[in-house]
């Protein structure tokens, strides 16, 4: 029986960040002079996904090591930025859908946005209120516990004392699926982020949603 609900934040509570860390890292790599593809650059981001701007910085210029300095202040510049911000918005309904959600179960959040600016939009958005729990990849600081790790799920999991066959996690990207797979949770996906309804099925998940106004259709 379902009693837990952890949502990943970008891509499915709000819409717009994925692109904002898209252009954030291309300006970053622009900044040093490094110039890829499109697709290749999209690939080699989404490789990295979750586990954070430095670790994803350093992987982008794995044989520029001199580079990496300038790169990331080049991104913490776009990031803390209108670049960044936007397009950023709340998904339509969230709310009044989360509030629903919070009467009947347990909400939390694991997200790889860093703690300052995911505080930012829950207070902006007015949405804190609905969760009990909320966790940011940079608390997490072994860089082999980040997503697709099962470690922060876990600590969720401790947090409430639940057993893991309780929980879902709400997810958008590929690292999302991972994670809940390693922590032996159900993922289930939203379409409003990097995955599209072919590609989820292609990755085995089974709960495939528009948006989180329609979980509750699929919890059991």
């Amino acid at each position: 029986m379902t009693k837990l609900l952890i949502f990943d934040f970008d891509g499915v509570i709000i819409s717009g960040s994925n692109q904002g860390y898209f252009t954030c890292y291309h300006k970053a790599l622009e900044s040093v002079g490094i110039v890829l593809e499109p697709e290749d650059e999209r690939k080699k981001i989404l490789e990295k996904w979750g586990k954070g701007y430095k670790i994803q910085i350093e992987y982008l210029l794995n044989q520029h090591q001199d580079l990496i300095p300038k790169a990331l202040e080049s991104y913490e510049k776009c990031y803390y930025s209108p670049l960044f911000e936007a397009n950023i918005k709340l998904i339509k309904g969230a709310d009044t859908s989360l509030q629903k959600l919070s009467e009947k179960y347990n909400l939390a959040i694991a997200s790889g946005m860093m703690t300052k600016t995911l505080e930012k939009y829950l207070n902006q958005f007015n949405i804190k209120k609905h969760f009990k729990y909320v966790l940011s990849s940079d608390e997490i600081k072994n860089p082999e516990d980040k997503k697709p790790s099962p470690f922060m799920l876990n600590m969720v999991l401790k947090h409430f004392q639940e057993h893991n066959k309780n929980a879902v996690y709400i997810g958008d990207g590929p690292g999302d699926v991972e994670m809940a797979v390693n922590a032996e949770i159900e993922p289930i996906v939203v379409l409003t982020g990097h995955l599209s309804e072919e590609e989820t099925k292609n990755l085995g998940v089974k709960k495939i949603i528009k948006d989180i106004n329609y979980l509750e259709d699929v919890l059991g």
